[in-house]
């Protein structure tokens, strides 16, 4: 295996448009976004067992021989255990000096393939953060496939549940899963402690489509002022001619939506001594 210990790294066009993304979130912005990423070189911090003898070859690279080891440094969060711990990936050379400014640090020169195949090898990752200490940019690993490939992540694609004859309702899953959408959503969810969960789905009424949004909210709640409130935050994230609904879960509508399938939030269970002591 051979790799170049001297290759240069800057994404311009990516940086400019991990900021602007995280200026004016959008649909727009973020297939800006999605379009760089795909063709990115990025720098992959990494721990090498080298004996002290190796040199470059004539072309600037090192080749590693039986018996070398390599390894790919993780980051964690104590605050972001939902994401943590990731593989960093950095766009340039400062970015990577923004976590460590090690004269000698070790990196490899790498793509968002190669970040999926590292991750496809190993279970206790559970993404790529671009930037982290800068304009940082959070890739799970369906996000990860979906930007490689175009597509959705693996879902039950065509499943349909026909609720009411009468007025024409069809319950899917989207095609395409709108990954900032629900993160917008997660965001202003953990701020409203009176839900309890919510799922996404896919509704057609009259040939057209919306996003349907289940939430478990608890009894005696001002569910319009909730709905009111998601609503707005999901206005930015929709495309042309794409709508978003709310229901409550407590109804047989809201019941057939959601069977079997599992919310995209769900809020977190108190321990015993945070609920003895009101925290």
């Amino acid at each position: 295996m051979s790799f170049d210990v001297s290759q240069p790294v800057t994404n311009p066009k990516l940086i400019e448009a991990l900021q602007t993304f995280n200026q004016t979130p959008s649909l727009e912005t973020q297939k800006k976004l999605f379009n760089h990423l795909k063709s990115a070189k990025l720098l992959a911090p990494i721990t090498m067992n080298l004996p002290d003898n190796i040199g470059c070859n004539d072309d600037n690279t090192i080749t590693l021989q039986q018996g070398n080891t390599l390894s790919f440094v993780a980051i964690s969060n104590v605050e972001n255990k939902n994401f943590f711990p990731a593989l960093p990936a950095f766009t340039d050379w400062n970015e990577l000096r923004k976590w460590q400014n090690i004269k000698d640090q070790q990196t490899l020169v790498v793509d968002l393939s190669y970040y999926q195949t590292l991750l496809n090898d190993s279970d206790g990752c559970k993404g790529v953060v671009i930037n982290p200490f800068g304009n940082s940019f959070q890739l799970d690993r369906s996000m990860l496939s979906e930007v490689l490939t175009d597509n959705s992540p693996s879902t039950e694609n065509g499943k349909e549940i026909y609720l009411s004859k009468d007025t024409e309702v069809i319950i899917g899953t989207p095609e395409q899963y709108p990954h900032i959408l629900v993160g917008k959503l997660k965001e202003h969810l953990q701020n409203k402690s009176e839900v309890n969960a919510a799922y996404l789905r896919l509704m057609v009424q009259n040939q057209q489509q919306s996003y349907l949004v289940v939430v478990d909210i608890q009894k005696g709640v001002d569910t319009k002022a909730i709905f009111n409130d998601l609503g707005q935050a999901a206005q930015a994230f929709l495309a042309k001619d794409m709508f978003i609904d709310f229901i409550v879960a407590n109804t047989e509508f809201g019941q057939q939506a959601i069977k079997d399938e599992k919310p995209f939030y769900q809020k977190k269970r108190k321990g015993f001594f945070n609920r003895l002591f009101g925290k």
